[in-house]
């Protein structure tokens, strides 16, 4: 089940469609919307595949409703989410993405911007999943960051105790504002511009201790569960 957290912009979720092939369109996606959206009937206009379950929540940022898919689906194999300001440049990737991301990995495809060195779109399994949201207080995203963000410390984590796994047979493509004549500005990029910086800034200036903590957590769940599996 792939998350699909929009705002304002169906345009460019049906861009995402249309960038897939059947493949990809056969798979399972929740798109989750907030109630509050000034474009929330302009989705009917969208042609999703039938599917795709639709739920309009009260989350009006990322964060809170990646919390709400984690939260609403404790189970999944594989935690992913999608952004809808993207295309997918290698139609038919979903699958083998998903069902290639073992337990306790983390793994994310090329955007053709930073690429291997962070990710920016991610699969995360579930064991790992649910290490994180308990060494971080019971929540999928970190509840430092409102908007985005939350998938760096994911990354850092998986990088430090080597569940960290770059894809790049997988490509993704994102015209953010910041790429220059090639971005796309929009209201969405314009309302969010202000936490997507101050997530930036939490980013580099991230308490150590507790960055150290989570990581800590992580790595004694990991071992608990290898010394389960030999008991």
């Amino acid at each position: 089940m792939f998350a699909l957290p929009t705002l304002g912009r169906p345009e460019k979720i049906q861009r995402l469609i249309d960038s897939m092939n059947d493949d990809d369109r056969a798979e399972d996606f929740c798109v989750i919307y907030w109630e509050g959206d000034a474009r929330l009937i302009d989705y009917g206009q969208v042609c999703f595949p039938s599917h795709w379950e639709h739920h309009i929540t009260d989350c009006e940022f990322v964060s809170d409703k990646c919390n709400w898919y984690f939260t609403r689906y404790p189970t999944l194999p594989v935690y992913v989410g999608l952004s809808d300001d993207l295309t997918l440049g290698t139609p038919g990737m979903l699958r083998p993405w998903r069902e290639g991301t073992r337990a306790w990995e983390f793994t994310w495809p090329n955007d053709g911007i930073l690429q291997h060195m962070m990710a920016t779109h991610a699969a995360v399994g579930n064991k790992l999943a649910h290490a994180l949201a308990r060494a971080q207080g019971g929540t999928f995203a970190h509840p430092l960051y409102k908007h985005n963000g939350f998938d760096v410390i994911w990354f850092r984590v998986a990088l430090q105790l080597g569940m960290a796994r770059y894809c790049p047979e997988y490509r993704i493509m994102v015209k953010h504002p910041g790429q220059g004549d090639i971005g796309e500005d929009d209201d969405t990029y314009r309302k969010m511009r202000p936490y997507n910086l101050a997530a930036w800034k939490d980013i580099t200036e991230f308490p150590r201790d507790q960055l150290a903590a989570i990581i800590g957590s992580v790595q004694q769940d990991c071992f608990s569960g290898v010394l389960e599996r030999a008991a």
